[in-house]
Parts: C-alpha cells; structure tokens; sequence
C-alpha cells in the first residue's frame, strides 16, 4: 500500500524539484525515510556545467 502511494507521490515530487532548482543538472538524488513517528526528505544535485564555483 504505501510502494501504491509512493508511485504516484514520485512523479510529483520530482517535477516540483525540477520547477525549484534553478540550473542546469545532470542527476538528481532523492531520498526518503519514514519510520513510526519520523520522517524526513532531502534531495541532491549534480549540476552542470559550473560544478567548481561551489568548491572551496
């Protein structure tokens, strides 16, 4: 039942992220944990093509 609600979440999720981040990437990693009481979510970029203007 919640891999039938992921299903359709996903695709929703995935077209907000890509409406928010505004350059351009190459791949993007989304992670979602929920247990009994805990939740949490965050995704990760790899962006194109000035990568190394945000290394320090």
């Amino acid at each position: 039942m919640i891999e039938e609600k992921l299903g359709v979440l996903y695709p929703k999720i995935i077209e907000t992220v890509i409406e928010i981040i505004p350059e351009e990437w190459q791949k993007i990693y989304i992670h979602r944990a929920a247990m009994e009481g805990y939740q949490s979510g965050f995704f990760i970029t790899s962006l194109l093509p000035k990568i190394s203007q945000f290394i320090v």
